[in-house]
């Protein structure tokens, strides 16, 4: 019962630290794939003069900007500022774009001026009106694109912070997994403990008496096989041969009736044993050695010792 619950433990902890492995591994990849890149801005030739109130627009003309992600984002190109110059007669304008991810970029660029007093009376009012647009759209993207950096830069904190939770709880969990193994080993050890204490508290149970018939059944038996033994080898027949070596022609047989020296049994005369020999085969159809076993049975079937013949066939 507590085997189970402890693998049951161990595949749950295991299970936990493979979920947590997958979370900081979805949250690595979305924090990598997030885009940090700014976008790039590139002037082409304007031959704008710049004059006070005249069309913001056209100091946009020949301005480009593009990102790694987005492409083309040259239409969220806005004018930050205007620094007027009238000893060099000269405006330097400042470009802000914002890609979708909040990344920001900034360039400036200088236009030839013109600030006689005529002009600006004339379009002092306009001038003003448009200042103020200006202004506003300016501020009005300068303040989405700081809320869009603010909410990236905060979604790459909680990011990090989730893949550190997630690092800490699959060491947690490694720990644990640890633990409810050693845990188990030890259960396992103090098991098979118990096992051997109950088996040497059985063996010392046994009483002097009982070991004591246990020998003794033990000798009987390993006498009577003895006694079995010696009266079946004594039953057996025997056959000694007068050499061990001959020659035969290729074809021709081993001469038995020659070459056995004493054939006996305690009941079977020599015929009866002679007729039950028995020898194995050999290959007698080309010239070479081969060794060939003998051996008969009685009439009781018990079997005689088994000698054996080398036998040279010759040409």
């Amino acid at each position: 019962m507590k085997g189970g619950i402890m693998q049951r433990n161990s595949i749950l902890i295991i299970s936990l630290i493979s979920i947590n492995i997958i979370l900081v591994i979805i949250c690595g990849f979305f924090y990598i794939k997030k885009d940090r890149s700014e976008p790039k801005i590139a002037f082409e030739a304007n031959e704008t003069v710049y004059t006070v109130g005249m069309d913001t627009n056209d100091l946009l003309t020949g301005m480009t900007a593009v990102d790694n992600k987005d492409g083309d984002i040259s239409d969220r190109i806005v004018i930050e500022k205007i620094l007027e110059n009238k000893d060099k007669n000269a405006a330097v304008v400042y470009y802000a774009v914002c890609d979708y991810d909040g990344n920001v970029a900034k360039a400036s660029r200088e236009f030839p001026a013109r600030f006689d007093l005529l002009a600006s009376a004339q379009v002092s009012d306009s001038a003003n009106n448009a200042d103020t647009d200006t202004v506003e759209k300016q501020q009005d993207e300068e303040a989405k694109a700081a809320e869009e950096a603010a909410k990236a830069e905060e979604e790459a904190r909680l990011a990090e912070e989730e893949a550190q939770r997630a690092a800490e709880e699959a060491a947690q969990a490694e720990e644990e997994a640890r633990k409810a193994e050693e845990e188990a080993k030890a259960a396992e050890e103090a098991k098979k403990a118990e096992e051997e204490a109950k088996k040497a508290e059985e063996e010392a149970k046994k009483t002097d008496a009982e070991k004591k018939a246990e020998e003794e059944k033990k000798a009987a038996e390993a006498a009577a096989a003895a006694a079995e033994a010696a009266k079946k080898s004594a039953s057996a027949p025997y056959i000694e041969l007068k050499y061990t070596e001959c020659k035969v022609p290729i074809g021709g047989g081993v001469p038995w009736a020659d070459a056995i020296k004493t054939l006996k049994d305690d009941k079977d005369g020599y015929e009866a044993l002679f007729r039950n020999l028995i020898a194995s085969k050999f290959d007698n159809s080309k010239a070479g050695d081969a060794k060939v076993t003998l051996y008969t049975t009685d009439s009781d079937k018990n079997k005689s010792n088994t000698v054996t013949m080398t036998v040279h066939v010759v040409q």
